[in-house]
């Protein structure tokens, strides 16, 4: 519950066409390691105070490595892993059933009394939906009492 308190750089940029569909996105992280000085963090202030948008240079299919090692050589990068980036939720349909289960008597309630029905609920983290009908709704309300 202590925030650590290090000096972080985090920039995200999106490039998108005419249609407004996403061609190029990207991000940036800089955090201060144990041993940088002022010195360091002045140069890398000053480095990256004025940086193009990765979103359009990764959008000209160009990879993020070459923008570190075009736009960040004055800080002497040094590249030491690179691991796969992927976008996983752990959403599914039984976790939204044991949310409904949860609710207070009064919003389950409310629910069976006003609908909507079909219930549509939605995960805000991947966009997925998940539809429950009125019968089953009732009886994973009347569960969850």
């Amino acid at each position: 519950m202590k925030s650590e308190q290090t000096p972080t750089l985090i920039t995200i940029s999106i490039q998108f066409d005419k249609e407004g569909r996403v061609t190029g996105a990207g991000a940036l992280f800089l955090q201060r390691l144990p041993n940088a000085t002022e010195a360091d963090m002045d140069a890398v202030v000053a480095v990256t105070e004025n940086l193009p948008s990765l979103g359009a240079y990764l959008a000209e299919g160009k990879s993020g490595k070459a923008y570190v090692e075009e736009y960040l050589s004055d800080l002497s990068p040094r590249f030491l892993e690179k691991l796969p980036v992927g976008f996983s939720c752990p959403c599914d349909r039984n976790a939204f059933s044991q949310y409904l289960t949860s609710l207070p008597d009064k919003e389950k309630d409310s629910i069976m009394k006003e609908g909507p029905f079909p219930l549509h609920l939605h995960c805000f983290n991947c966009g997925t939906q998940y539809q429950f009908e009125y019968d089953e709704l009732d009886d994973l309300l009347r569960q969850g009492n």
